[in-house]
């Protein structure tokens, strides 16, 4: 059946509407923020009645969360291609530093758009397993350099990974808020200049509360 070019057909304009759909939500989302964007929006945005929108998702939620999706796997693709699997710890925690930067400075929308309420609605379930999986998996490559330095002895047996790994992301975000709300307009040094700053600080001190003496 999937063969059949009339099958073949209509799930080509069925991808196609769902995409035009979906693009027109980003337009709205970005210009009204999630609360403000109505169904009837992102249908006149797609120049499709109301009814074709619901035709296609549930609600305003479903389509959110599904760009929400689509933003996590783009993340997720960047820093998984740009971090290290090797080096010192510094290196490593610099290089998935500068991946997730680039996300922020390259996909700035996008970036937005997955700050606008994600977490603060409810998602259909397979959807939002979806996007908790690939929140695990980008979460996943920060921690694993702490579990490798745990491993080689860089840091103590007795480190909490998990932990140190959302103190870690957690200063990372810390700075690109910081730089999104415009606190750095004024100051004479860069985001660069922040962010390797900040990348010294929580290498030198997770060396200072958990590292073993005499490792590298």
């Amino acid at each position: 059946m999937k063969n059949n070019p009339a099958y073949k057909r209509k799930e080509a304009e069925r991808k196609a509407r769902i995409d035009q759909i979906l693009r027109a939500a980003r337009n709205i989302f970005l210009k009204k923020g999630y609360w403000g964007a109505t169904m009837r929006d992102i249908a006149n945005e797609a120049a499709l009645s109301t009814g074709a929108v619901y035709f296609y998702f549930e609600g305003k939620n479903e389509i959110y969360g599904k760009i929400c999706e689509e933003i996590m796997l783009l993340t997720v693709s960047l820093v998984k291609k740009g971090r290290r699997s090797s080096g010192t710890l510094r290196d490593r925690i610099k290089a998935i530093t500068d991946a997730y930067v680039g996300f922020y400075v390259n996909y700035r929308e996008d970036f937005d758009l997955l700050d606008s309420a994600y977490r603060q609605i409810t998602l259909p379930e397979k959807l939002n397993q979806s996007i908790e999986k690939l929140v695990a998996e980008l979460l996943s490559y920060v921690a694993e350099i702490f579990e490798d330095a745990v491993s080689n002895g860089a840091l103590s047996k007795n480190t909490d990974t998990l932990q140190l790994t959302m103190n870690a992301w957690s200063a990372i975000e810390g700075i690109l808020y910081i730089q999104k709300r415009n606190f750095l307009t004024n100051v004479d040094f860069s985001l660069e200049a922040l962010i390797e700053k900040q990348v010294g600080i929580i290498e030198s001190g997770i060396r200072h509360e958990f590292g073993n003496k005499g490792t590298s």
